[in-house]
C-alpha cells in the first residue's frame, strides 16, 4: 500500500458523519450497560423470626450487591395474600433492667430499625423489623415469608425468605 491509497481510505471512511455514527453507537452501549449496572440488587435474611400477640418481629439481614447507594423505604409482609407493611417508627421491642441486689446497675432497649434503611454501595446491615398484623395471621409458622421491598431507585422487589427455628414467646 502506498501513501496514496490510505489517505484515500481516510478521506472516504473517516467522514464527519461516520465519527458522529461510531461516538452514538459508543454512546448508546455506554447507556445500555449504565442502565445494567445501576441496578437494584438487595439481598434479605432472616435471622430469627419472633411471632408475637398481633405482630411479627424478625431480625434481618439485608446486603446491597449492587455498585450504588440504595435506601429501602419501606418493607411489606405478605400473609395469605396481603401485605402488612412494617412499623416505620422505632418502637420499643424489648426492654430489660439490670440489677444488683436491689439497685438498678443498668437498663437495656432494644427497638426495631426505623426507615429508610440506608445502605452504601456493596455493604450491608442488620436489624429487627415489626410488623403489627391481626392475631390470627400469626398464629401459625411458615416455612417461608414473602417481603416486598420499596428502593429509592426502581420498582419493588420481592424476597421468599427462608425462615430459621421458629421462637415463639
Amino acid at each position: 500500500m502506498d501513501l496514496q491509497t490510505v489517505t484515500n481510505f481516510i478521506c472516504e471512511y473517516f467522514t464527519k458523519e461516520n465519527v458522529t455514527f461510531l461516538f452514538a453507537v459508543v454512546g448508546f452501549a455506554g447507556t445500555i450497560y449504565a442502565a445494567f449496572a445501576s441496578r437494584v440488587k438487595i439481598d434479605m435474611k432472616i435471622i430469627k423470626y419472633i411471632p408475637a400477640k398481633g405482630q411479627i418481629i424478625i431480625y434481618a439481614a439485608f446486603q446491597n450487591k449492587s455498585h450504588m447507594a440504595v435506601s429501602i423505604s419501606g418493607i411489606s409482609v405478605k400473609i395469605d395474600d396481603v401485605y402488612f407493611p412494617c412499623v416505620e417508627y422505632p418502637t420499643i421491642i424489648e426492654w430489660n433492667v439490670y440489677r444488683s441486689k436491689n439497685e438498678i446497675t443498668g437498663t437495656f432497649n432494644l427497638s426495631n430499625m426505623d426507615m429508610p434503611i440506608n445502605l452504601t454501595a456493596l455493604s450491608g446491615t442488620s436489624g429487627y423489623i415489626l410488623f403489627e398484623v391481626p392475631q390470627e395471621d400469626c398464629t401459625t409458622a411458615p416455612n417461608t415469608l414473602t417481603f416486598q421491598l420499596s428502593p429509592n431507585r426502581g420498582r419493588a422487589v420481592e424476597k421468599k425468605c427462608q425462615l430459621p427455628h421458629c421462637n415463639i414467646q
